[in-house]
């Protein structure tokens, strides 16, 4: 019986972060943000840096090695990072959620119920485990994606900022979603800040690249795209701007047929200094860009 607990799990939560792990780089199933202010900002930080290139691949290879029992101790001590950190935010950040973190945090300890045993076994050097140099040194190798789970990188005393702003439009919610939602409409939103934009992809596969009338680059991404709830988040990979993980979440709600309401919510980190002038930017442009959308329809 146990043997088959260990082998369900195994592979049931194998299959589970092997898909979340190829989401991460195809992008097929959508990532709802979360309420938190601060958890938005989080997984706008993931979604600008190397950080989330990095767990989906941990993700795949601890995924593929809970398939393989002489190397399913080093995929269940792979896969424990990843899941101790979701559990840890969803914890102080997002309780509920979806729901979808329980289910491989569930198969994660039934598999533990196993695993916990060889590393006992290994911690004691048992015959049986002693032998294997591969299996005695996942320990090693466990215990250093713990330090790294925990560790962060410096921030040079960059803090956290909102700037967010809303407009009422007399128009169909409908109207305005698609018009908002199609990045090649920012020349015309912002004129007297973008130049041109090109985008490649729709929907969340899209990236793009906006030229300002500066000359400068702007590059973005889209991480959350639902049509239902009229609702968009992306990121901001490559700025000449001072500052990091650039998030933007805008959003159409319907008040009435005829009546909607726009929001549009920037969170960032930059230094105290730079604070001022970037607040007062992204503010002019938000405000640019809400108030024009009663003349592009």
């Amino acid at each position: 019986m146990k043997k088959y607990i260990e082998t369900g799990s195994a592979t049931l939560l194998g299959i589970l972060m092997i898909i979340f792990g190829l989401n991460k780089f195809l992008g097929f199933i959508a990532v709802e943000p979360p309420d938190d202010p601060i958890a938005q900002q989080f997984m706008g930080a993931m979604f600008s840096s190397y950080l989330y290139a990095i767990v989906g691949i941990v993700e795949i290879i601890g995924g593929v090695l809970l398939f393989i029992p002489k190397l399913r101790l080093l995929g269940w001590m792979l896969q424990g990072v990843i899941i101790f950190n979701i559990v840890v935010f969803h914890i102080a950040h997002d309780f509920i959620g979806n729901g979808i973190w329980l289910v491989p945090t569930i198969f994660y300890v039934l598999l533990s119920l196993s695993q916990i045993k060889k590393v006992n076994s290994i911690l004691k050097h048992d015959q049986i485990y002693t032998s294997n140099n591969i299996t005695k040194r996942t320990l090693g190798i466990f215990i250093l994606c713990v330090i790294c789970s925990f560790s962060s990188s410096a921030q040079d005393n960059f803090q956290s900022f909102k700037v967010e702003n809303s407009i009422i439009v007399e128009q169909n919610a409908e109207k305005v979603w698609i018009l908002i939602s199609d990045f090649k409409n920012l020349p015309k939103l912002v004129p007297d800040v973008v130049k041109d934009t090109k985008v490649i992809g729709k929907g969340i596969y899209a990236t793009w690249n906006i030229l300002l009338h500066n000359n400068t680059i702007v590059k973005e991404d889209m991480t959350y795209f639902n049509t239902e709830s009229m609702e968009l988040m992306y990121v901001m990979t490559k700025t000449p701007m001072p500052l990091q993980n650039y998030l933007a979440i805008q959003k159409v709600i319907k008040l009435n047929d005829k009546q909607s309401k726009v929001s549009f919510t920037t969170y960032y980190n930059a230094l105290p200094q730079n604070e001022t002038k970037l607040s007062t930017t992204f503010d002019a442009f938000q405000n640019k860009f809400l108030n024009n959308i009663k003349n592009n329809l």
